[in-house]
């Protein structure tokens, strides 16, 4: 095997591998919660897919449709706002880059789909998504629900009352029938590829959280025989204890003289009393 095909087949996506899941595991600490560690590499798992998502599509307008420049500069900028937000979460703000995560990305497809004949395109599909990424980010999913709706309601309008107000859109981004064909079929490519994306990673982190209670479950366990063997031990110990303060009680109360003892002295008139606090007192007779 030459040095090549062992980089290409073994190291390369090992690397590879590795690198992408130190960017999907940034701003997670070792002290985090099971939650919080899932919820981090979903945010930026998201984000990864967006980056890939954005850089293609800009690739595209830029040496195959020959688009309206402002289309290039929209998928530059995202892809670049996509970058900020695993930054962000690096820098421990999670919550901030998980809201941004999903009002960028639908801010960014509803002007892509505005230039590009938006009643039309297959992207308009991809408004149905918006609850499920809610969900995955820890959003509401009410909120990002009416969001599709809103999206949905403003391109029905656009379509059915202001076809002018279409049309222009459309001349002013300069994408030929051919080109908005080309758009069309990305669309429902990238549909399916986004929802299995979406799916891969909650599954996937599902099998991570169940691995890491399984460990976890196991340390509790362990650490409960270990605890079981001490009680025993320490039981096992009470009792010997309690056995030899017995003995030192009985030895500390035949120094004590009997009342027969006592009795046989005539000219003798004593009385003596001793009670321990515990088994044994710290008093000499």
């Amino acid at each position: 095997m030459n040095a090549k095909i062992f980089y290409d087949h073994i190291i390369g996506p090992i690397y590879i591998g590795s690198l992408l899941d130190k960017i999907i595991n940034l701003g997670s600490k070792p002290d985090d919660d099971i939650q919080t560690i899932r919820l981090i590499r979903q945010v930026n798992g998201l984000n990864l897919f967006y980056v890939f998502v954005a850089a293609s599509v800009s690739i595209i307008f830029l040496f195959f449709i020959h688009a309206f420049i402002l289309l290039t500069v929209i998928q530059i900028t995202a892809t670049f706002l996509y970058l900020f937000n695993i930054i962000l979460n690096a820098q421990g703000k999670l919550k901030l880059a998980a809201k941004l995560t999903l009002y960028i990305f639908e801010i960014h497809l509803f002007i892509v789909m505005l230039f590009t004949n938006g009643w039309n395109s297959a992207a308009l599909y991809l408004i149905i998504l918006y609850p499920l990424l809610a969900a995955l980010v820890e959003n509401s999913i009410m909120n990002h629900l009416f969001v599709g709706f809103g999206q949905f309601a403003f391109y029905f309008i656009l379509h059915t009352y202001f076809p002018g107000v279409e049309d222009f859109f459309i001349s002013v981004s300069k994408v030929s029938p051919v080109a908005r064909e080309i758009l069309h079929i990305m669309g429902l490519v990238y549909i399916p590829i986004m929802g299995a994306t979406i799916i891969g990673i909650i599954f996937k982190e599902n099998l991570r959280a169940r691995d890491k209670q399984k460990t976890m479950l196991n340390t509790i366990t362990l650490a409960n025989k270990q605890l079981e063997f001490y009680a025993n031990e320490l039981q096992d110990e009470t009792q010997r204890l309690k056995a030899e303060v017995n003995i030192a009680r009985r030895i500390q109360m035949m120094v004590l003289p009997s009342p027969q003892e006592l009795a046989a002295i005539n000219e003798l008139d004593i009385a003596c009393l001793m009670r321990p606090a515990e088994e044994v007192g710290g008093d000499y007779y």
